[in-house]
């Protein structure tokens, strides 16, 4: 496993296959670059709101601390928002024979990873993955999610 190619780029494919063989929700990193959206990074988000990437289990914030720019950890509804992102401004082409190799990459990651609370893999979105990479849908939304109100903002 390059790990470095999972951090610097391909991302979305460690991803999607994680999320095909847990059914854990894919989400990505997004902040904004010279003015646009831009996405940083693509997981997945576990039951207890942990991330997962190719470096293994870690806490959600440290998504958002580790970049020097202000971003933020969007869920995205599966796997068919990550083909209406790749290709295009936001991530690079994803691709089948990418997300096949990062499967067995994702299998080598969980047997070192003990700690896995393993979900039940959801329903398939296919007919909306074959939608997405035909681009006959629209990209997610990724704005920024308006804060929780805290103490004396109700």
């Amino acid at each position: 496993m390059n790990i470095d190619s999972y951090m610097m780029g391909s991302c979305h494919h460690f991803a999607v296959a994680l999320h095909r063989l847990t059914g854990m929700q894919l989400a990505a990193v997004v902040g904004t670059y010279r003015g646009k959206l831009a996405v940083y990074h693509v997981v997945c988000l576990d039951a207890d709101g942990g991330a997962w990437d190719a470096r293994g289990h870690h806490p959600r914030n440290d998504l958002i601390y580790e970049q020097e720019d202000k971003v933020w950890v969007k869920p995205l509804e599966g796997e068919h928002d990550v083909w209406s992102l790749a290709g295009n401004e936001y991530l690079h082409g994803l691709h089948e024979i990418h997300i096949e190799s990062a499967m067995r990459d994702v299998k080598k990651l969980l047997r070192k990873q003990l700690t896995l609370k393993r979900g039940t893999p959801g329903p398939q979105d296919a007919e909306l993955v074959g939608k997405a990479k035909a681009r006959l849908l629209d990209v997610p939304d990724l704005s920024e999610p308006e804060p929780e109100p805290g103490p004396g903002m109700r």
